[in-house]
């Protein structure tokens, strides 16, 4: 922002203000960015007033007039009509005029013709003006443009009542959704517990166990469901972040239902590596040789289809993978699959190599079955 004051210390006339800051080609752009090297000439100055802009910008241009190229010649170049008006030496008078009135009077004059009647368009704004000295030209150019306001927005903010509602609706029937998935989920993975894993002494007492926990997810699900609905009733019908309340409390349950199922496992699975494991691994094996045996066909007959098993040793590794995975995320497949016992979104058990039962040497010999990948994984998980 630079003010002029008409013939005071703040302006300078249009002759000295072409000789000293135009054609001058030693003089260095005055701004405080020091990282611009070029001279001033290489610029272009933009003057803003009002409702236009006047661009000045100097280039090289051979002297319009043979032999006066040491004298400051001025004229005009339409825009529209591209006639220019005749080139003449600046007087006297032209050279003391005020530099800050002959911006102002292109800013605000009306409509003016050149005196030469080249053709009718005003020769403030339709025209570029030329000065040239020393084989380079001065051009000022005048453009208008609109200057926008700022609006700023209103204190309240206003939001569409009816977007807000239906992105409410959607996300309660999503999480209504995802809730029953998950204690559906609960329900199957609590039945398909491997029991045959317990001592026989403590059957009776894990089936005990797992009844509890199962009324006690129905329990929960139908508080979730109930709490759901009352949140939705009390809240205001665009408030979309109240949900957020249920997703908190159903996360926390989550977690601690990870921590139910590793505690369950290790109160009543508690293999030992010489006889439990023994007999797990026969039954897997006696499973797979019933599968492959003859019996109930003819020699020569395909084979009857068996029906599909759950291996036991994976589903341990199920429970342990699940108990030690916390951050768990409701799923939204909806799909449950009671083959196998895990918990939600928990990842692929490390077990899924070991899904091919391993058979007993032909000597029946156990310390070679221990020695096997199956019965050192056992070891290691159990």
């Amino acid at each position: 922002y630079h003010s002029i004051a008409f013939y005071g210390h703040t302006d300078v006339t249009l002759g000295q203000y072409l000789e000293e800051m135009c054609f001058d080609l030693h003089y260095d752009c005055p701004s405080n960015n020091r990282l611009c090297t070029h001279p001033m000439y290489e610029h272009r100055r933009s003057y803003i007033h009002h409702l236009g802009k006047i661009d000045v910008t100097m280039d090289e241009y051979p002297c319009p007039i043979e032999r006066m190229s040491e004298v400051i010649l001025m004229w005009g170049e339409c825009r529209l009509c591209h006639k220019h008006t005749p080139v003449t030496r600046m007087s006297d008078e032209s050279w003391r005029y005020s530099f800050g009135k002959y911006l102002e009077t292109t800013f605000y004059s009306d409509t003016l013709a050149p005196r030469a009647c080249v053709c009718p368009h005003d020769i403030h704004r339709d025209y570029v003006r030329c000065f040239a000295l020393r084989n380079m030209v001065v051009k000022f150019e005048y453009s208008a443009f609109r200057i926008w306001s700022i609006a700023t927005p209103t204190t309240p903010l206003y939001f569409n009542m009816e977007v807000s509602i239906r992105l409410k609706e959607e996300e309660a029937r999503e999480l209504r959704k995802r809730l029953d998935d998950y204690y559906a989920s609960l329900a199957s993975r609590l039945e398909a517990f491997p029991l045959e894993l317990v001592f026989d002494e403590r059957v009776d007492e894990c089936k005990n166990a797992l009844n509890l926990l199962a009324a006690r997810a129905a329990t929960e699900q139908i508080y979730f469901q109930q709490t759901l609905e009352q949140t939705l009733r009390n809240s205001h019908p665009a408030d979309t972040l109240v949900i957020a309340v249920v997703y908190v409390a159903l996360q926390d349950k989550v977690v601690e239902w990870n921590l139910h199922f590793s505690e369950l496992v290790q109160s009543f699975i508690q293999l030992d590596a010489s006889s439990r494991a023994i007999t797990a691994a026969k039954r897997v094996m006696s499973s797979e040789s019933l599968s492959g045996s003859d019996i109930g066909h003819a020699k020569g007959a395909p084979p009857l289809a068996s029906e599909p098993k759950t291996d036991a040793l994976e589903i341990i590794d199920e429970l342990h993978s699940a108990a030690h995975h916390h951050d768990y995320v409701p799923s939204d497949t909806g799909v449950l699959n009671t083959a196998q016992f895990e918990m939600p979104h928990v990842c692929a058990s490390p077990s899924a190599e070991l899904s091919t039962p391993t058979a007993l040497p032909a000597g029946g010999s156990t310390d070679s079955l221990l020695d096997s990948p199956l019965m050192s994984r056992l070891h290691r998980r159990l």
